[in-house]
């Protein structure tokens, strides 16, 4: 993982340790840093970005690089999951991207899985994340993970 993309997962997990609710931006940047393409753009070149100025947060794919526009292709709406607002997009995520990682611990009390008062999430050698929401706290969880194990592998030379 490049500096760049490290700095971005930790922005995105500060970001996400402060939100009390399901955010779709964040789902949005989830899917930029991870760069989730859906199946019809799998194979196609360039970089993600997010338009804000879209009627609502939109992720939009730039083949030709160059000045980021209205004009590069988005991504449906619907194929961009709600992973703050869904235990099942949050779980699925996991599974998509740390399929190797078998034990993700799940707490919750005071209330049901998606408004519980306190949400843990951990996986067997993270520490423990907590989380204004249960899918809140699997993402940070998550991404926690993600970092903890782009911090013990090497940075490309040229610090990217």
């Amino acid at each position: 993982m490049t500096q760049v993309a490290r700095d971005g997962l930790r922005g995105l997990i500060k970001r996400i340790a402060k939100l009390t609710e399901a955010d779709r931006e964040v789902d949005c940047l989830i899917v930029i840093a991870l760069d989730l393409r859906p199946s019809w753009m799998a194979g196609d070149g360039g970089h993600l970005w997010l338009d804000k100025k879209a009627w609502r947060p939109t992720v939009r794919l730039n083949r030709l690089g160059g000045r980021n526009s209205a004009g590069n292709t988005p991504i449906n709406d619907d194929d961009i999951p709600r992973f703050t607002a869904s235990v099942d997009d949050a779980l699925g995520l996991v599974a998509q991207v740390l399929p190797q990682r078998a034990k993700l611990i799940l707490e919750w009390r005071g209330g049901d899985l998606v408004a519980a008062d306190t949400c843990t999430a951990s996986f067997y050698d993270e520490p423990e994340q907590f989380g204004a929401t249960l899918p809140l706290a699997i993402l940070l969880a998550l991404l926690s993970a993600l970092e903890s194990a782009s911090d013990q592998s090497p940075t490309p030379a040229g610090g990217e």
